[in-house]
Formats: structure tokens, sequence, C-alpha cells
């Protein structure tokens, strides 16, 4: 999927004008990591986005400052294939009129919108007094890439540099919670998850902004 987008990216960005002095302006400001930092109740993170070559890289560090472990909704995957589900090292990317977000986080299905099963990440746990270290990547110019796919002509595509954010989702592990997990089976291997997460139950960080990059609004999906 990673290829096809940046074919798409590669034959529509010409078309639009190329990156151009935006793209490259982009660049410049990013040259040196733009990085946040964030204190919440249990929770300490640290991101930090930066440019090379022609890819956003999306560093994050996330530690557990309280007595309960924390899930991070991080896991996030394609639609199941081959009895697996294929994780990604990708986010996911939402371009608004105004912003660029990349998420790690549970997304409801846009209203409206009918899907066979909601898309859940596989969590990532964090002991108490434990920390991890994520990184991934999402190719330039950043092009709409969401948990569910709409299937609408969008308008014609557009070439934009927004400020770029990030969102990680997370929810507290209370007495009880583990037991309900059940293990699937993941391009990965298996992995612990959980049959449902409600957007109302998990908490977003949002980090940001972080710099502005190119972006190709109103793209179509590969």
């Amino acid at each position: 999927m990673l290829a096809r987008r940046s074919v798409l990216g590669a034959l529509l960005w010409p078309m639009l004008g190329g990156c151009g002095k935006a793209g490259d302006a982009a660049q410049r400001r990013m040259e040196k990591p733009m990085t946040v930092a964030k204190e919440f109740q249990g929770l300490s993170v640290r991101v930090a986005l930066a440019v090379e070559a022609d890819a956003l890289v999306l560093s994050y560090e996330a530690r557990a400052t309280g007595s309960e472990a924390i899930f991070l909704l991080d896991g996030i995957h394609d639609p199941a294939a081959g009895g697996k589900l294929p994780m990604r090292n990708r986010p996911w990317v939402f371009v608004g009129e105004g912003e660029a977000v990349l998420t790690a986080r549970f997304h409801a299905a846009p209203p409206g919108m009918f899907v066979n099963a909601l898309n859940v990440p596989v969590p990532t746990r964090i002991a108490p007094g434990e920390r991890i270290e994520r990184r991934v990547t999402a190719s330039l110019p950043l092009v709409g890439d969401e948990p569910y796919r709409k299937f609408e002509r969008p308008p014609v595509p557009q070439r934009r540099e927004l400020p770029v954010f990030f969102e990680l989702g997370w929810f507290v592990g209370r007495p009880g919670v583990e037991a309900m997990a059940k293990s699937v089976e993941t391009s990965e291997g298996p992995r612990m998850a959980f049959p449902s997460v409600s957007e109302e139950g998990q908490q977003v960080g949002r980090f940001g902004p972080l710099g502005s990059v190119p972006v190709i609004a109103n793209a179509l999906r590969a």
C-alpha cells in the first residue's frame, strides 16, 4: 500500500506543480526535529517530527509514570487479510482544511458509514515505571490515509502546505481490564488485543503544531 501511495503522490505532485518553494521551505524549517513533550495523569510523552529525504519521520517516547499500566492504542493495522492483521509502520493521515493530523489511536467509523467491523488498534502495554520508543514514517507530500475508506469521488486535488499535528490514544489498565484481552494473529506474530474500544473510553493526547509540510488535499487513495 505504501508503494501505491508513493506512486500516487509521484503522479499527482508534478501535475499540481511539485513541491516548489513551499516544499523546500517546509523541509528547511524541519531540518532539526520539532519536539513537544507533555505530561498526563500516569503518562509522559515526548514527540519529535523530522524530514528525512522525501519522508516525514515521527518518533515518540512514552513512559508510564503512575501505579497502573498504560495501554497505548498505537498498534494500528490495515483490514485483516488471510486471518492476520497487517500491522502498519506508518500513521493514519487526516488532511483537513487547515491542518494535517497524523494519528495512532482508535477512530470510530464516520457518521452514516456502515462498516463490517471497527478498526481497533492492537495495544502496546507499558508497565508502571517502564517506557517504550516508537518510530513511524509517512511519505511526502502527505496524502489522506484513513482507517475507513470513502468511495465517493473527491474534488480536484490541491497542493497545500499545512501545519502538522500528532494524536496518540491510550487507556489506563484498571483492575480487571487485562482479563478481557485475547490473542490475535498479526503480521508481527501473536499480539494481545481487546475486543472493543470506544472513543469515549480512550484518552487522546494532541501534540503540535510540529512544523508545516506539503500535502495533497482531496487526493484519490490508491
